[in-house]
């Protein structure tokens, strides 16, 4: 009874070492195939006559600028005018409404509107691009920006705080949906430029914050 259960014991122990050599060779074959496939797939390889090639580098921020200096000059000069289209009156507003006698808290809420419209639209401006396509909305966002900046020169004066009120709030969504979409059509266009694009709208934000009528506050 325990020769015959030994052997039992020891068939099973032959059959499970059986069992794993034969794995063991099949998974070093077919690391062995997806080596192979990988190296044909580079171009190297014996069956190729050439070496093994290593995968490209990444392109640097240097060699993307001047891949795609036109698209990402215009990128950042569209944003330098639309960020200095909204932060030119800031400079003189405060004084000429101050002139005008408009009440104080008027005059927190005119400069107010502008970015309460970006809050307002920006989360919903992904799903605008997608509703409608990036470049739709970019366009629309950019000429409402412009009609905002024509209305308010035109129409807005220092006693006129509801047009300014308006005209700012309006120029606000409009700039909340262009710039989360201009970036959008970018980066969808030039994947390599991610980085770069986002960088360059905070810097073109930036610079067109920094423009005003300097005259009007001597």
């Amino acid at each position: 009874s325990s020769s015959s259960s030994s052997s039992v014991a020891s068939s099973r122990r032959r059959r499970v070492a059986r069992w794993s050599a034969v794995s063991a060779a099949s998974e070093r074959a077919s690391m062995a195939g997806d080596e192979a496939r990988l190296i044909d797939a580079d171009g190297g390889g014996d069956g190729g006559g050439g070496a093994h090639t290593a995968p490209s580098s990444p392109l640097s921020s240097m060699d993307v600028l001047a891949r795609h200096a036109w698209t990402l000059s215009a990128f950042a000069m569209t944003l330098v005018v639309t960020t200095a289209s909204m932060s030119l009156p800031f400079p003189f507003l405060s004084q000429e409404f101050a002139d005008a006698a408009v009440e104080p808290w008027i005059v927190g809420v005119v400069f107010a509107a502008l970015p309460l419209g970006v809050l307002a639209v920006s989360p919903y401006a992904p799903q605008l691009g997608w509703r409608f396509g990036a470049p739709r909305v970019v366009r629309a966002g950019l000429a409402a920006q412009a009609a905002c900046v024509v209305g308010t020169a035109a129409f807005a004066g220092r006693a006129r705080w509801v047009v300014w009120l308006v005209f700012r709030f309006a120029q606000g969504v409009a700039n909340g949906a262009t710039s989360v979409n201009i970036l959008c059509l970018v980066t969808r266009a030039l994947p390599e430029a991610v980085s770069l694009a986002s960088g360059l709208q905070e810097i073109a934000a930036g610079l067109g914050t920094l423009i005003g009528d300097r005259k009007s506050v001597v």
